[in-house]
């Protein structure tokens, strides 16, 4: 019941484990039983007249084991085929920000540069749409007037109130009044005087200079919400100089007291350009223009538009 091996040995082993042949030969680089490795070409690839003794792997080399595979399969690659992400073939690429972005990253290409244009830099848009902040120069809201308003035209007036633009309030009338203690109408509070000081002479907005030149308008009624003046009111007429509607010039003034007048029917004179004394008339009416009438309500202290 005795076995020949391979080698013919009566009972033997066979062929040693690592060799190729009964003789004890190893596998060359080539491949070949007992082979120096002179069969390698001068790319060191086993010369293909011979053939290989064992396999070819995915790259042409004779028992190679494919280890000339980069880590994406290219026969004797390096890797160009791998992106930034680690991803074979893959669309990942680094942004200007120098970040890996897109493919599998996860992350947005050039996220990373704010509205100034800064990689990882601080600049945002604020609640006006302007890039402050950061490298940019300006501050947040550096657009919003005091009221909040972007681009708004309020400011601080000089009574120290956010005053103008949408606010509703008309710039340093918060402080505004008549500041002559000898005034009729005093306001302690104020601190601009605006003009509306009145006096037993009248308002002193409604002073004028007398002039030989003059013209007389005769008024039936003068009334406010549809009450007539009382005696102790005033009718003040201006030149309006720049075509606004708003009278610039003080011509003429009448305390409007129609138990003075003729029926009822009152009178008030309007001083024109006088040549004999052109500098202190040198903006009062001429011939072509219209006035424009101002009423003052003592009780009130108020003065209207007429």
């Amino acid at each position: 019941d005795a076995v020949v091996d391979e080698c013919g040995v009566c009972n033997g082993d066979g062929i040693a484990d690592g060799a190729c042949d009964c003789d004890g030969n190893v596998l060359d680089d080539c491949g070949v039983c007992g082979g120096t490795g002179t069969d390698n070409d001068q790319d060191g690839i086993c010369d293909d007249v011979d053939d290989c003794v064992g396999e070819y792997d995915d790259c042409g080399i004779c028992n190679g084991g494919n280890a000339d595979l980069d880590d994406c399969g290219v026969c004797f690659g390096n890797n160009e085929d791998l992106d930034c992400n680690g991803d074979c073939f893959g669309t990942a690429f680094i942004d200007d920000c120098g970040v890996c972005s897109g493919g599998n990253s996860g992350h947005v290409a050039n996220s990373d540069i704010d509205c100034h244009g800064d990689c990882f830099g601080t600049a945002f848009e604020d609640d006006c749409g302007q890039c402050v902040e950061g490298n940019t120069g300006q501050e947040e809201n550096w657009a919003q007037d005091c009221y909040g308003d972007c681009f708004g035209n309020a400011s601080i007036d000089n009574c120290d109130e956010c005053a103008g633009g949408n606010t509703g309030i008309v710039p340093d009338s918060t402080c505004s009044g008549c500041t002559d203690p000898t005034a009729l109408n005093y306001d302690e509070d104020a601190t601009i005087d605006d003009g509306t000081c009145v006096y037993d002479s009248g308002p002193i907005a409604f002073n004028f200079t007398q002039s030989s030149v003059q013209a007389f308008y005769f008024i039936e009624s003068v009334m406010i919400d549809s009450i007539p003046l009382d005696g102790q009111d005033w009718v003040g007429a201006f030149k309006d100089l720049d075509g606004d509607g708003i009278g610039d010039v003080c011509v003429g003034a009448k305390r409007w007291d129609v138990s003075l007048c003729n029926n009822g029917v009152c009178e008030i004179a309007l001083m024109g350009w006088d040549q004999y004394n052109s500098d202190e008339t040198e903006n009062y009416m001429e011939p072509g223009d219209t006035p424009v009438f101002v009423i003052y309500d003592q009780s009130e202290n108020a003065f209207y538009d007429a």
